[in-house]
């Protein structure tokens, strides 16, 4: 295998929006009309984490770049331990890291993120952000084997054709063997069977899944409301 240098990859900065998990932190019952207020998990804590909070220190931590980034990071939690539910804050120290060159604590972070997000049945998020951010810095942490993994995975969810260009440029660069007979090899791994079911179709018949086991099936769920 070739164990050539990675390149240093810039990624896109993420646009926070708001945060999720936040039905995890602790509501406060003082809370007004205005905003959803959220209070430190402990007993002295007379400091509150907002929405307006978490996501103006999340603006200013993205707006930072490597050390300084990192130093921003630890202060949000240490100021308000519950930030650490937030995944944003694991991306973003993940990025810090990862533009610093401490590629293995990224690996870190974007891990911790990923498992917070709510993922599909390969365990990708919504958006293929995050598994490229992971791919990447795996394969800058020299875990070139699961690199690659990764971002075999993020094509399945993002099959455009750069994404599918990048993934062949990599295993050309890293990678052991020919390209297809690898890809073919994770993907018979990574197959997935459809629980059984059946479900009245529209023409009142009752479809039923199993009695299509080897033919080519498109199911098209809808409701008309």
């Amino acid at each position: 295998m070739r164990h050539a240098r990675i390149p240093t990859i810039t990624l896109c900065a993420l646009l926070v929006g708001g945060c999720q998990n936040w039905d995890l932190l602790e509501p406060d019952p003082h809370a007004g009309s205005t905003g959803r207020a959220f209070t430190r998990l402990g007993d002295e804590a007379p400091e509150q984490l907002t929405n307006e909070v978490a996501i103006r220190r999340l603006q200013e931590i993205e707006q930072a770049v490597g050390a300084r980034r990192i130093e921003l990071i630890d202060l949000f939690t240490e100021d308000f331990p519950e930030s650490r539910m937030i995944p944003e804050v694991h991306e973003l120290t993940g990025e810090g890291y990862l533009t610093a060159g401490r590629a293995e604590d990224a690996v870190s972070a974007f891990g911790s993120a990923l498992m917070m997000r709510r993922t599909d049945l390969l365990g990708l998020p919504l958006d293929t952000d995050l598994p490229l951010q992971l791919a990447m810095a795996k394969l800058a942490a020299g875990d070139v084997p699961d690199g690659l993994r990764w971002l075999a995975r993020t094509s399945i969810a993002d099959s455009s054709p750069p994404m599918q260009q990048a993934l062949r440029w990599a295993h050309s660069q890293y990678g052991e063997g020919e390209f297809d007979d690898w890809l073919g090899s994770l993907l018979r791994q990574w197959q997935v069977e459809a629980p059984g079911f059946s479900l009245p179709g529209l023409r009142k018949d009752l479809v039923v899944l199993e009695q299509e086991m080897g033919r080519a099936t498109l199911i098209n769920f809808w409701s008309p409301t």
